[in-house]
């Protein structure tokens, strides 16, 4: 089928046309609007200055008023704070003080705690010796008290002889000292004159109501005692004794 080149060119020439648009030009407008945006934008950035440099001095001028205030305030402040710092010295002083006041008062209880004791063990002991139990009469051993010494196994000891009811006649002889225990698995026997730290080994009494008797000896390091025998050797008509025995 044959086809015209004209009807060809006729289609490419149509669908290449635009509309045009004739628009009058105004530059006097032009600059107009731009003016316009430009004043804009000034006024905004006046105001923006403007509202920033009075919330800038309104908070500016809060601050200060706190600081004034703060200010102002800085002695009180000082004063309750030294205040406060003497009411905790006083405070802590009086802890002190009333800490060592209730230590003297635990100590000085604790010592006329022990004076009361001794006090009444020494009317006990003076009731013993004036109204002796079950009537017993003549000389007797009533007490035994040991404590140990400056040196290893070594210690001081106590030792009373009385008299009970009988106070006419002196009682005149020496006390004797034997410490039962162990040694090496065996029971021995020590003698108070051969452990004696003392020079003086002969403990001899003369008294009408009682006599106090004390000395020091050193036991052996493999010995562990156990009991205590004490003897009171008198004279009278003819040599008596009264043996008592203690626990260690």
């Amino acid at each position: 089928m044959y086809t015209s080149p004209f009807n060809g060119r006729s289609a490419l020439n149509k669908s290449t046309q635009h509309r045009m648009i004739v628009v009058r030009h105004r530059p006097l407008l032009t600059w107009i609007i731009r003016g316009s945006l430009l004043a804009l934008a000034l006024i905004a950035t006046i105001s923006a200055y403007l509202l920033g440099h009075k919330v800038g001095a309104e908070r500016k001028a809060t601050l200060e008023s706190a600081l004034a205030e703060s200010q102002a305030s800085l002695p009180l402040l000082e004063t309750q704070t030294a205040d406060l710092t003497q009411q905790l010295m006083n405070a802590r002083m009086g802890a002190e003080v009333d800490r060592k006041a209730n230590e003297a008062i635990r100590k000085e209880l604790l010592t006329l705690r022990a004076t009361l004791q001794k006090t009444q063990q020494e009317n006990a002991f003076f009731k013993n010796i004036m109204n002796p139990k079950q009537g017993k009469k003549g000389p007797d051993i009533d007490q035994w008290e040991r404590t140990a010494g400056s040196n290893p196994h070594e210690y001081r000891f106590k030792v009373i002889a009385k008299q009970l009811v009988q106070h006419t006649n002196w009682v005149q002889g020496h006390v004797k000292i034997h410490i039962v225990g162990q040694q090496n698995g065996q029971s021995i026997t020590l003698d108070y004159a051969d452990i004696s730290s003392d020079k003086e080994t002969d403990l001899k009494v003369k008294y009408r109501y009682f006599q106090t008797l004390t000395g020091s000896f050193t036991l052996p390091a493999d010995f562990v005692p156990e009991t205590v025998m004490i003897s009171l050797i008198y004279q009278k008509s003819k040599n008596k004794s009264v043996t008592k025995q203690f626990s260690w």
